[in-house]
């Protein structure tokens, strides 16, 4: 039997699993890290813790897997995308890696727009200019800290370190985690010369370049010897967790839809050929496949969102809790309560660092289930948001796929099921980003012809949610409103005047 590892890194864990050739899969217990917050809007993380998580993770899965560990031929990788981690000659990191939820870099993104230009930033890289990117972390740091600016020998991604603590002998970046910087031609499969230079780079300080599913190492011989895992076990690029996620979640085809729903939210769309939005509202990417491109929207916070309100509204109240005072003890609408979610900016369709989050519509019936039933649909609203742009370029989906840990609460799927007015399926597998990183893996090693093969045999539906015809006519009305809200606060100026005059 052939196996094949699955590593997901993501904002705050790692997650590992082993899949058989058969369908079979192994999983281990994830593994967290932390997240630092040293200034407002900073959001950073410790490389090496990381690297320690992806050991422990293996060690996790390993400990709980039957099988003949020398039968494991690769190991493929999901990660978190845009996160920078600027190394040295030695792959030692020389900061704390700076996460795609940092927004410091506001006034660098300014003056990128006032330099270049929105519009040669979008058609080149596909991606609109925005904090979350990591060259705006690049250049931030250019203009903050000179000192790491010049010590560091490659500005890379999760994907590429950790692969070269696993082994990999040089720097290497897949095309769709690259499609995260702002610094890379998604057409030509190149990093822009142009914004290189305007950055100060050169591409001998970048990652090189690969197609998701290219073997570009051996495991370390030290790792290899530590795991009990055959000397010649090969380590295969990864992918960015989403696109990732989609694949383990069956997306493979032109116009298949998928939500992943974790620490933010994102709607992917698979597309045979690259699609530009005018208006810049959702961003175009490579996906895991050389042959297919995604188009994406995207919520910023959802799981922290509802850490948020399940710490300082419910006191520490479990989730499973809190589903069940949905279910029970209020209804669609919440009562009047219209949240908006935007307590880390706005991404699509409005892409505003400056947005705030709101709760309105409060009154003295108002009860804690109608506030967190609120803060349900809020999120179902906001991934309405990006299909409505979806459906603008004549994509309506027969059905959506939904991966990420949203998926364990049959309240928040219903409510989705019926804000998109779309049938919603499961995959059977939830931590479908690890499982998209093992399908690579086992691309690498040529054990299935193509990622539509690898699908078929290893990706299955759990269970399915069919909108409820009531519950979608009363969210339309809602959904308006919610739409309305955001546009007279944003006019008015509300935003700024709460994050102190700072423009977008």
């Amino acid at each position: 039997m052939k196996y094949f590892m699955g590593i997901d890194i993501g904002t705050t864990g790692v997650k590992a699993l082993i899949v058989g050739q058969d369908g079979s899969i192994t999983k281990g217990k994830s593994v967290g890290y932390s997240l630092m917050f040293p200034n407002d809007g900073w959001v950073e993380q410790n490389p090496d813790e990381m690297w320690q998580a992806v050991l422990g993770a293996m060690e996790n899965v390993l400990r709980v897997f039957h099988g003949n560990r020398g039968d494991i031929l690769s190991i493929s990788l999901s990660t978190q995308r845009d996160t920078l981690i600027c190394v040295d000659q030695n792959n030692g990191a020389v900061y704390n890696a700076i996460t795609w939820m940092d927004s410091r870099a506001i006034s660098e993104c300014n003056q990128l727009s006032a330099d270049i230009g929105s519009d040669y930033v979008y058609s080149t890289t596909g991606v609109n200019i925005s904090t979350i990117w990591t060259l705006a972390f690049i250049l931030w740091i250019r203009n903050h800290n000179k000192e790491v600016y010049d010590r560091t020998a490659c500005f890379g991604l999760v994907h590429d370190y950790i692969m070269c603590r696993l082994g990999a002998k040089e720097h290497v970046l897949d095309y769709s985690n690259a499609c995260q910087t702002m610094l890379f031609d998604y057409k030509a499969l190149c990093w822009d010369q142009k914004l290189m230079e305007y950055a100060g780079l050169c591409k001998t300080k970048l990652p090189m370049l690969v197609n998701s599913g290219t073997i570009i190492g051996n495991l370390a011989a030290e790792l290899a010897q530590r795991f009990g895992l055959s000397p010649n076990i090969v380590l295969v690029a990864g992918g960015g967790d989403q696109q990732c996620a989609a694949l383990g979640a069956g997306a493979v085809k032109n116009q298949d839809v998928e939500i992943g729903i974790g620490t933010a939210a994102n709607l992917l769309c698979i597309t045979n050929t690259p699609i530009e939005d005018e208006q810049q509202r959702m961003i175009c990417h490579r996906s895991t496949s050389s042959e297919t491109f995604v188009l994406e929207g995207a919520m910023l916070a959802v799981g922290r969102l509802i850490e948020w309100l399940k710490t300082e509204i419910f006191s520490g109240s479990s989730f499973d809790e809190i589903n069940e005072l949905i279910q029970n003890k209020t209804a669609p609408g919440s009562q009047g309560v219209i949240v908006l979610p935007h307590f880390e900016g706005a991404a699509c369709p409005y892409w505003n660092p400056t947005a705030r989050g709101a709760i309105m519509g409060l009154t003295l019936s108002t009860s804690k289930a109608d506030i967190a039933r609120a803060f349900i649909e809020s999120t179902c609203f906001e991934i309405k948001k990006c299909l409505d742009v979806l459906q603008s370029f004549n994509v309506y989906p027969e059905y959506i796929l939904i991966s990420g840990g949203a998926t364990h609460s049959a309240v928040w799927m219903q409510i989705l099921a019926d804000v998109m007015e779309t049938r919603i399926r499961i995959p059977r597998e939830s931590e479908c980003a690890a499982l998209g990183a093992a399908i690579l893996a086992s691309i690498g090693c040529s054990a299935f012809k193509s990622l539509e093969d690898a699908a078929d045999a290893l990706v299955h539906t759990d269970r399915e949610y069919v909108p409820n015809k009531d519950n979608y006519k009363i969210y339309r009305g809602i959904y308006q409103k919610n739409i309305k809200v955001y546009d007279i606060i944003n006019k008015n100026g509300i935003n700024r005047l709460l994050t102190g005059g700072i423009h977008h």
